[in-house]
């Protein structure tokens, strides 16, 4: 029977019905190979995780190491962290059948139950190290102390700290850095700073780790001093040494040393960090200094939009309640995070907000004002807003035109930038990329090549995002050489140029934007075998999961109706309705599957119930683009 399962596919099948533990037990039992192993995945993957035995990994995992099957190994270390629920038991069973354990076993498994916050574990096992006679080095140390900093537990850190005295390992500067951990946790300063004087070789890690102890525990003099002492000894600061430093002169109101170490920080280039500009920024809001606060939260790099906004918002209001007058640049930033979150209520009190104190007719507060309008759908608000101001610059004409595109009325975008160019204002890439958007969605070639040949005269053609944009345009215009040959050209290329062109071959992370374009394209030229090849890799290899929305609904709705099928009609048409029940077109689609079916009582009840709500289809528009302009008509 083995032999069937080995030597031939159809045998495979019966398995399907086997239980699942005796499943697992055949499948490590017999040792399968790298060829065989595709026979088992569909019979695994529809496994529940309850019915997992650890033993087949395990098992499995020796082989492909005794066969160097490394590829067949990632898989199964890829499968058991899908699984999620085995990880565990996995990692504890392996380490219980290995024969022969080693330190490096013992610290692996530590370090796992550590990272799983199993401190109680963890100590038992460090317990079970020891007794059992193998070494102890100074890996097994600076783990077994990250333990016990997790714990609090100062007690259990003396016991240790005499066994590492005891070993000769406390001038060890990696052992000694987490001793200090440990103690500092525990609010054992004096502790700390015996051991931080007892390294011999003091590194970057152990400056750091004094300098963390004396400002998690309010000793912001002593942070200072031992930072001073530091920059003395010609050791550089990282990101974890400033973030504790910014919070002492913080703890000490100690603006003026914040301000000298701001400028270490942009010496060091870790004004980007975004824990260390988090720091900066609310050390300057916290002393009222709101002007070199909006600079540092603007040097941010982006993290999460949400959190962005939210810090912005609470530092206004705290500005607020402290009777600070907002200037032009607090506006433009607040209004940056609302725009960002596209919260346009509280972009509107703000307007109201600044025009109490007379900072609309600012041109940096009305365009940030205007992006705000614009990201929400208020275009008319940006029109207004537009037309009203008077020193417009290249800005206020890029958040217009990118207002409009985002809008869906790309055909307004263009004439835009005819103004814009009649007015002698410079283009940016951030205009030729919305341009070409519009383009691509208006299908309109003719205007394209045209802002392509501006890109090019103003070398902007090499810019990535622009390149991005041309490529897509030119395939969405269905003029794939010309895309092809734009693609080719690009010096740079991200995740969004391989969108357009080949990707897995060149090992590019793929999104879910690649499979939308795949099989949009897969779509429109009628190939359903490989749209569906793309789906079940999207779903399977990708893991990229997908909520059926009102468009997949319509979609199959539209589909049911061409191909006659009724009752998956009628289901998708309900889905349809439940989402939006005002929507006409699902009433004649609905109608139309009934009458193509003969089913002229069902065709009467939808028609009946279309006028007793008083819908009505609107006519549906076609346009085609000749000679620079857009024509609509409907048949």
């Amino acid at each position: 029977m083995l032999r069937c399962v080995l030597g031939k596919r159809q045998p495979w099948t019966g398995f399907a019905t086997f239980p699942a533990s005796h499943f697992w037990a055949l499948f490590w039992h017999c040792q399968f190979s790298y060829q065989s192993l595709p026979l088992s995945k569909d019979q695994y993957t529809n496994l529940e995780i309850s019915s997992f035995n650890s033993s087949a990994y395990a098992n499995v995992l020796r082989n492909c190491i005794k066969n160097r099957d490394f590829m067949v190994g990632k898989a199964l270390h890829c499968d058991v962290l899908k699984r999620g629920g085995c990880l565990d038991l996995f990692g504890q069973n392996l380490f219980d059948e290995t024969s022969t354990k080693n330190v490096v076993s013992f610290v692996t498994l530590l370090q796992g139950h550590l990272q799983a916050e199993e401190y109680t574990t963890s100590v038992e096992l460090f317990v079970r190290l020891h007794r059992e006679g193998h070494e102890l080095n100074p890996f097994v140390f600076t783990t077994i102390l990250k333990v016990l900093a997790g714990m609090d537990e100062a007690e259990m850190g003396w016991s240790i700290h005499a066994c590492i005295y005891k070993l000769g390992f406390d001038s060890n500067p990696f052992v000694s850095t987490s001793l200090i951990d440990a103690y500092s946790v525990s609010g054992l300063v004096d502790f700390s700073r015996d051991v931080f004087d007892g390294i011999i070789d003091k590194d970057m890690v152990s400056w750091t780790g004094m300098v963390t102890c004396y400002a998690e525990n309010d000793y912001f003099e002593e942070a200072l001093g031992c930072f001073s002492q530091m920059r003395l000894a010609s050791w550089m600061p990282n990101n974890y040494t400033f973030t504790s430093v910014i919070k002492a002169c913080l703890g000490l109101q100690a603006i003026d040393v914040g301000k000298s170490v701001h400028g270490c920080v942009l010496k060091t280039r870790y004004e980007m960090d975004p824990s260390v500009g988090i720091s900066l920024l609310d050390l300057y809001c916290k002393s009222g200094d709101l002007n070199d606060a909006t600079c540092v939260f603007q040097e941010i790099p982006e993290r999460d939009v949400s959190d962005r906004c939210d810090e912005a918002l609470k530092f206004f209001t705290q500005m607020r309640r402290a009777l600070i007058v907002p200037n032009q640049f607090t506006f433009a930033s607040v209004l940056q995070g609302c725009a960002s979150v596209e919260a346009l209520d509280l972009g509107m009190q703000i307007h109201c907000y600044m025009t109490k104190f007379g900072l609309d007719s600012d041109v940096f507060v009305r365009n940030a004002l205007m992006d705000v309008y614009a990201k929400c759908g208020k275009v008319e608000y940006t029109v207004d807003m537009f037309l009203e101001t008077e020193n417009i610059n290249d800005i206020s004409w890029n958040t217009i035109i990118v207002g409009h595109v985002q809008c869906g009325d790309g055909e307004k975008a263009l004439a835009l930038f005819i103004h814009m160019h009649e007015a002698q204002v410079r283009a940016s890439s951030v205009t030729y990329s919305s341009l070409l958007r519009a383009c691509a969605t208006l299908a309109a070639l003719e205007p394209g090549l045209q802002i392509h040949s501006f890109t090019i005269k103003t070398i902007y053609d090499q810019d990535l995002a622009v390149g991005n944009t041309l490529v897509d345009m030119y395939a969405k215009c269905g003029s794939i050489k010309d895309a092809r040959l734009v693609f080719e050209m690009m010096i740079e290329r991200d995740v969004v140029s391989w969108n357009a062109m080949r990707m897995r071959r060149m090992h590019v992370k793929l999104s879910q934007l690649t499979f939308l374009g795949v099989l949009s394209a897969c779509s429109n030229s009628g190939s359903l075998n490989q749209g569906y090849a793309y789906l079940s890799l999207m779903l399977d290899d990708y893991d990229i999961p997908f909520e059926p929305s009102v468009m997949i609904w319509r979609a199959l709705l539209g589909a049911c109706v061409l191909h006659n099928e009724v009752d998956l009609g009628k289901t998708a048409a309900q889905r349809v309705l439940e989402l939006e029940p005002q929507d006409e077109a699902t009433y004649v689609l609905l109608s139309n599957i009934y009458a193509t079916s003969k089913r002229w009582n069902n065709v009467a009840f939808v028609r009946k119930t279309t006028k007793k709500k008083r819908l009505k289809k609107e006519p549906g528009l076609s346009w085609v683009e000749n000679q620079g302009s857009v024509h609509y008509f409907c048949w």
